[in-house]
C-alpha cells in the first residue's frame, strides 16, 4: 500500500527546506562552524552537555557545576535548557561527538520553530501558503538568525502554541485548554 502525500503537504516543506539550507546551514558553513560566539557557544554546549552526562551517569550533579566552586548550584544562574536538552541528548546519542551534537541541536530549533509556528497558523485558520510564510518568518527573521550569538534564546517554540491553544480556550471555555496552553509556556520557559 503506497501513501500519498498531497500537494499543498509539499508548500511548507518545499519552502521550509529553501530557507534552512539558505539560512543557517550556510551560516554553520555546513557543520563547519559552531552556532554562536566563542563564549555563550561553550557555555551552552557545557551545559547541554552536563545535562547528559549527568543522565548518562558520568556527572556528579545536574545543579552543582565546578566552575564557581564552592558556590553551590550554579547551573541556576543561567539558561538551564533542560526544555531542549532531549534533543541534544538525542543527537549526543546518535552522534557520540559533544561538538556536532551541539550544532545538530541548534539546527532541530529552526525546524520545531517553524512546526510550531506552522501548526499553530494552520489551526487558527491560515492557508497552507500563508502558515508557511508566517513559520519562515517566525522561524527565520533577521533578529532570530542575528541572535546565533545567544543560541539559548533559538528555541522558541512552545510560544506560537501556547498562544493558540490560549485563543482557543478564549473561544471554547475549555480549561484543559487553558492547562495546555500553560504547559506549553512552563515548557517554553525551560527551553
Amino acid at each position: 500500500m503506497r501513501m500519498r502525500i498531497s500537494a499543498t503537504a509539499w508548500i511548507p516543506l518545499a519552502i521550509f527546506l529553501l530557507v534552512f539550507f539558505l539560512v543557517p546551514v550556510s551560516q554553520l558553513n555546513g557543520f563547519a562552524m559552531m552556532p554562536g560566539d566563542i563564549g555563550d557557544a561553550r557555555l551552552n554546549n557545557y551545559f547541554l552537555e552536563n545535562v547528559y552526562q549527568f543522565f548518562a551517569g558520568n556527572a556528579d550533579s545536574l545543579w552543582h557545576l565546578p566552575f564557581f566552586f564552592p558556590f553551590p548550584y550554579v547551573l541556576g544562574f543561567s539558561d538551564n535548557l533542560f526544555g531542549s536538552a532531549p534533543v541534544y541528548a538525542l543527537a549526543r546519542l546518535i552522534t557520540g561527538e559533544a561538538d556536532t551534537a551541539y550544532q545538530v541541536w541548534f539546527l532541530v530549533g529552526y525546524a520545531a520553530n517553524f512546526g510550531a509556528a506552522y501548526y499553530a497558523l494552520r489551526r487558527l485558520n491560515g492557508s497552507v501558503l500563508a502558515a508557511s510564510i508566517g513559520a519562515v518568518i517566525f522561524a527565520f527573521a533577521l533578529p532570530t538568525t542575528a541572535h546565533v550569538g545567544h543560541a539559548q534564546l533559538h528555541y522558541r517554540f512552545g510560544l506560537p502554541l501556547a498562544i493558540f491553544f490560549f485563543v482557543e480556550f478564549l473561544n471554547v471555555k475549555s480549561w484543559r485548554l487553558l492547562l495546555i496552553a500553560g504547559a506549553w509556556l512552563v515548557w517554553q520557559f525551560y527551553a
